[in-house]
């Protein structure tokens, strides 16, 4: 679970996908076809028990995962899922702790309340120190293209080989460089330039750093709720994965469905570029 988890949505950056304008419900549709055809494989060897619990699971799993897709995208992989994991841990601690009423048969007895308080803000402030210590991509000053820190390094190196270049160059072996070439050059150049001394760059940063934990909050919340219908089923992971997975089929096409039919909006699938690294995602999150 922690290797596959861990790595599931590594995909989500993969630089076929990172340049397009990709809509969060294209890739978990994506994501949910996988799911659907790996639980399916469970059936050869093990009988189908359907579970009503299996709609409400894919209920809480859905929009979390929605809701993880589109953090990975805003603030990166990395920070997105160190601070959800902690917010289920969190949520998933306080539904066995305090939901003893519900399976008071399976329920969780606290040996000492005051170590579990303990523990509970030593996760919040590790999740708080990732957060602060987080640095969304930087903006151009110039417009709105994302430079990361490797884009800007190797901006940087290709300038610094053309200036050692031209220095070793005899003067008559020196091209003339066009206008238009020089102004890209320039403008290349200034992203690498720090942008703190752009209080518009600053905010659009704060306010992306703000929006992507805002969504690991929802994914927190829902994921840390996920496994509640789970222990309700009261049956084998495997054979609840079934009647999750095909729940989550459901649920996904009716939403895909609504989009079209009350926002009138034609979904772009990017079938080439992006069922591959969501079909994976799918993959490595269903065998976690």
């Amino acid at each position: 679970s922690v290797v596959s988890w861990g790595s599931a949505f590594v995909p989500t950056k993969l630089p076929s996908i990172a340049h397009l304008e990709l809509e969060t419900v294209v890739f978990q549709s994506y994501v949910v076809v996988a799911v659907v055809l790996t639980s399916l494989f469970v059936l050869c060897y093990e009988p189908f028990v359907y579970t009503p619990y299996g709609f409400f699971g894919a209920a809480l799993w859905i929009p979390a995962n929605l809701c993880g897709v589109a953090a990975c995208r805003i603030i990166g992989v990395g920070v997105a899922q160190s601070v959800w994991a902690g917010g289920i841990c969190i949520v998933s601690f306080l539904w066995g702790a305090l939901g003893t009423r519900v399976w008071s048969d399976h329920g969780c007895t606290l040996q000492s309340v005051p170590l579990a308080v303990v523990g509970l803000c030593t996760l919040v402030a590790g999740i708080a120190g990732l957060a602060l210590a987080s640095t969304p991509p930087r903006e151009a000053a110039s417009g709105n293209k994302v430079v990361d820190s490797d884009q800007a390094a190797l901006v940087a190196e290709d300038e610094c080989a053309r200036q050692h270049e031209l220095a070793e160059s005899p003067a008559d072996e020196i091209a003339p460089l066009d206008p238009t070439t020089a102004e890209s050059a320039r403008g290349n150049t200034s992203t690498t330039e720090p942008t703190s001394s752009n209080p518009a760059t600053q905010v659009n940063s704060r306010q992306k750093l703000m929006h992507g934990l805002l969504l690991c909050s929802g994914t927190g919340v829902f994921g840390g709720t996920m496994m509640v219908p789970l222990k309700l089923a009261g049956i084998d992971g495997l054979m609840y994965s079934v009647s999750f997975a095909l729940a989550a089929g459901a649920l996904m096409a009716g939403l895909v469905l609504l989009g079209i039919a009350v926002r009138r909006h034609n979904y772009v699938w990017h079938l080439r570029l992006v069922s591959g690294p969501a079909l994976l995602t799918g993959t490595l999150w269903n065998l976690g």
